[in-house]
């Protein structure tokens, strides 16, 4: 357990206690609990996609005792990733038929606690997932590692059950429970037979009525756009593979080729897998749990890939999306390993006389269980080590310079905090900053970094400097058309903004338009050009403005009286 100690030194070290993301979403269910008004229907609430009732129910728990000390959520994410290791570990020990070899466990553990996976490790927020890993491993461990009776069988239905309402993804369970059934259905002439045609019905009616809860009242706005990801077949398939090849993180945004590739290798070979277990189970009847693996994994990346191949194909390479590609790359390697000869017949698993005499096949793939072990030790590891350690570095600086900037916001000129929000937040500003109700509640409750230690340390600390200077806002100015102008038709809008990258047009007035974006001009040597269609908007008397922006600034223009003026053929 070496290796795990190491993850959990690693989580421990880089771990800042404060809020990321979507850890803002958490504060309200707290708020509620600590103040006694919580309901079910808030720990229900649809989040994006998913139903996380589990998670909620966790964040509450742990929050409440530990004022919601991220740090604390982070450890527990670890612990219940070392508690799924372990389950795994017994479920490959019956796969393979013998005694593990340290050299296994060695391999496997170097997949599986993988600082690839660096986001998902020193983000709380994703409990869910590591919720939905551990109940996959405790199903298949009461469905497969021990003798299944009623008992056994009634709580791999409430693992599914329970991972079904930890995330979307958990409703995959269902179909890996199905197919682990399925794998070990007895033969017609046995006397179990009967009753495991009774557990398949059951289960089926379970799944199905479980997912049918979970899609009650559900708002499929929240949920992506999978619908439109279906219309785009080969940018889905794009996705799919950047995501998987990213378990070896060396592609950029900018050239996605080599994930690509590392995609398509690791995705044909979990085919190849998966059609030698499925021929081998005709001979030693092995256990499924290589090609659940496998199963669990892909559908787990296609549900990402429907659901945010709108962000484009290079949001594959977030590094969170890792976690089934690694549950990938385990099965792979724990499918090599065990067909390694070792050359100890009393340790081999005892095989029809049929399936001994493969030899050529046999020396094959002992012969890729070298050529796979091997490459990743010499290139997965490595890279993926010095990729996690290099990211977890810099993130735990920005969250920590974050920390330092909301505890000593009164401190912070307001003209320089739009500069903060970007060098500290990013595209995640609008969690804290905008959403000043919620950071109210953190404070309030004194919950995080606003716990009387952390605030302690941050407030002395005060707050941290920018990385680059603080630009000023751009200023500009209407100069086309002049004020009180009357427009008709096709008109063209000028604007001065010397300083900045982008500006719109906004439109103001007739009783219903109330900073209507008209459009983005054009940067031209004449100024910020843009054409417009003013019979988009009814006849009348108007306020026209320009609002420039630079990277984290904007600036607004003084307003412009005109009046639109066209032919009743137009809009009016």
């Amino acid at each position: 357990m070496i290796l795990a100690g190491l993850y959990l030194l690693f989580v421990v070290h880089y771990s800042v206690n404060t809020l990321f993301a979507d850890d803002w979403r958490v504060v309200p269910l707290l708020h509620a609990a600590l103040h006694g008004h919580l309901t079910f229907a808030n720990l229900w609430a649809q989040h994006n996609e998913n139903r996380i009732l589990l998670p909620n129910l966790v964040f509450v728990a742990v929050g409440v005792l530990s004022r919601d000390d991220t740090r604390t959520g982070m450890i527990v994410n670890a612990a219940i990733l070392i508690v799924s290791f372990v389950l795994l570990l017994d479920l490959y020990r019956s796969y393979a038929g013998r005694t593990l070899h340290p050299l296994w466990v060695l391999s496997l553990g170097l997949v599986w606690f993988s600082l690839a996976d660096f986001a998902n490790a020193l983000w709380q927020f994703q409990l869910a997932w590591y919720l939905v890993l551990f109940l996959l491993m405790s199903m298949m461990w009461f469905l497969l590692a021990v003798r299944r009776t009623t008992v056994t069988f009634a709580l791999a239905c409430i693992g599914a059950a329970a991972a079904s309402y930890s995330s979307l993804q958990g409703l995959i369970l269902w179909p890996i429970g199905l197919l682990c059934l399925l794998w070990t259905l007895p033969e017609k002439r046995h006397a179990r037979r009967r009753w495991a045609s009774v557990e398949i019905i059951a289960w089926l009616s379970l799944g199905v009525t479980t997912t049918t809860i979970y899609f009650l009242d559900y708002v499929w706005g929240n949920a992506g756009q999978p619908i439109t990801a279906l219309h785009h077949p080969i940018e889905v398939g794009k996705f799919f593979l950047v995501a998987v090849g990213n378990v070896i993180p060396i592609a950029s945004p900018q050239d996605l080729l080599g994930a690509e590739a590392i995609g398509l290798f690791l995705s044909l070979t979990a085919i190849v897998v998966v059609a030698l277990s499925v021929r081998e189970r005709r001979l030693d009847r092995r256990s499924p749990l290589v090609v659940a693996l496998i199963a669990f994994a892909f559908l787990f990346d296609l549900s990402i890939a429907l659901g945010r191949l709108s962000f484009g194909v290079p949001y594959a390479l977030q590094a969170r999306y890792e976690m089934p590609n690694l549950v990938l790359l385990v099965a792979v390697v724990a499918y090599v390993l065990a067909h390694i000869p070792t050359g100890r017949p009393s340790e081999q698993r005892k095989r029809p006389a049929t399936a001994v005499e493969h030899k050529p096949i046999r020396f094959l793939l002992g012969l890729l269980g070298v050529v796979v072990v091997t490459g990743f030790v010499l290139v997965q590891v490595p890279t993926a080590t010095q990729y996690g350690l290099t990211n977890a570095t810099q993130f735990d600086r920005r969250l920590t310079n974050g920390a330092r900037y909301l505890a000593n916001l009164n401190q912070v000129p307001v003209a320089d905090r739009p500069c903060y929000d970007a060098d500290f937040f990013g595209s995640y500003s609008s969690f804290a900053y905008l959403q000043q109700s919620v950071l109210l509640e953190v404070q309030q409750d004194r919950l995080s970094l606003f716990a009387p230690g952390p605030n302690r340390i941050y407030r002395a600390d005060g707050p941290p400097p920018l990385t680059a200077q603080c630009p000023k806002a751009p200023t500009t100015q209407v100069i086309i058309p002049s004020s009180n102008a009357i427009l008709s038709r096709t008109t063209i809008l000028d604007a001065t903004a010397p300083n900045a990258t982008r500006v719109e047009f906004v439109l103001f007035g007739g009783g219903r338009y109330y900073g209507l974006s008209i459009g983005t001009a054009a940067r031209t040597p004449y100024g910020w050009i843009y054409r417009w269609d003013t019979t988009s908007v009814p006849n009348g008397s108007y306020l026209l403005l320009s609002i420039g922006f630079n990277s984290v600034k904007r600036g607004v223009s003084s307003q412009t009286k005109i009046t639109i003026q066209n032919e009743r053929l137009g809009l009016k």
